[in-house]
């Protein structure tokens, strides 16, 4: 047994067994205890490191950027860009829920943004409201009512009416078509027909040639394709006109018969200028202009002045000048 601790009960008679002994017995258990308790005390800090060792900590990840939405453009008052301007501000407040989840603040940071006769407005509003109770959607509300007047007339649904394709593509074209169809808020069918009467007729054409699209993003894509292939083809042929640098096949000159004049008197088409030349080639006398025109009528020939055949198949013509030949007239 321990020198420290008294023997045990058993070991005791009983009639021997004081109260000195009770004491000491009882001081002996609170120091057991208390020894337990601490040594349970640093098993535990003991897992705990090691467990921190043994598992490799993962890497510190940053947080998600949130800064990736661009803040808009200061609003200067411009009636037509009004409702873009609240529109980038709404990204911007559910890009970063964090740092707009009040009104106040989604109010602060719109009015930071204002500039020019946009920023008087808000100091005239401010200072007529209670900031502190307003609510962001009233404030919007008050913006929109003030600046939200696009200069152009008309609402969307007579804009769209009038809406035409005009020299532009069609891809420029459906731009302004689905801006439109938006504020308008037709059913499908009726956008399909507006879109089609603003086309172009060569483009109403092509889409008449065909199925019908099965809903208007396929009508839209589908007369877009149309219009690039068609303007492709222009460009083809545009490259094959005279002047653009592409070959042509050569003119050659058409038989006399082509020179036979017209009512009015005059040639339809001059003789080839090799036939006039040719009794100069030969060393005869060029025939005036009236003999000519008499022998075209008269259908001669134009070398040899004789009836029945022309200057492309005459025998003289062919013969040296030395061989006999009728002299020119």
């Amino acid at each position: 047994s321990s020198p420290f601790l008294p023997p045990p009960p058993s070991s005791v008679p009983a009639a021997h067994i004081g109260p000195e002994v009770l004491l000491g017995l009882a001081d002996s258990n609170q120091t057991l205890m208390a020894t337990v308790s601490q040594l349970t005390q640093q098993v535990a800090q003991l897992a705990t490191s090691v467990k921190a060792v043994a598992t490799p900590q993962a890497p510190a990840t940053s947080p998600p950027r949130d800064n990736h939405v661009s803040d808009p453009e200061p609003f200067q008052g411009d009636l037509d860009k009004c409702r873009g301007f609240l529109l980038q501000c709404a990204l911007v407040f559910r890009q970063r829920p964090q740092s707009f989840a009040t009104d106040g603040a989604r109010i602060n940071y719109v009015i930071g943004l204002l500039r020019g006769r946009a920023l008087s407005w808000a100091e005239a509003f401010s200072s007529s409201v209670d900031m502190q109770s307003l609510s962001y959607q009233d404030f919007e509300d008050q913006l929109k009512l003030v600046f939200d007047h696009p200069s152009h007339g008309g609402s969307a649904s007579s804009r769209l009416l009038n809406l035409r394709q005009g020299n532009r593509s069609v891809a420029d074209y459906s731009v302004d078509f689905w801006t439109l169809a938006v504020d308008a808020a037709w059913n499908g069918a009726a956008l399909q027909a507006v879109f089609v009467k603003g086309l172009n007729e060569q483009i109403k054409d092509e889409l008449a040639a065909r199925d019908e699209p099965k809903d208007l993003t396929s009508l839209v894509s589908l007369a877009i394709r149309l219009d690039n292939r068609l303007r492709e083809r222009r460009l083809e042929r545009a490259a094959r006109l005279p002047g653009s640098g592409a070959p042509h096949p050569p003119r050659h000159p058409r038989q006399p018969l082509s020179g036979v004049a017209t009512q009015s008197g005059t040639p339809e088409h001059p003789p080839a200028r090799p036939a006039e030349e040719e009794p100069m080639q030969l060393g005869r006398t060029k025939l005036s202009a009236e003999e000519r025109l008499r022998r075209l009528r008269a259908g001669e020939c134009l070398y040899c002045g004789k009836p029945g055949h022309y200057l492309a198949s005459c025998g003289a013509s062919l013969s040296s000048p030395e061989e006999d030949c009728p002299p020119d007239l």
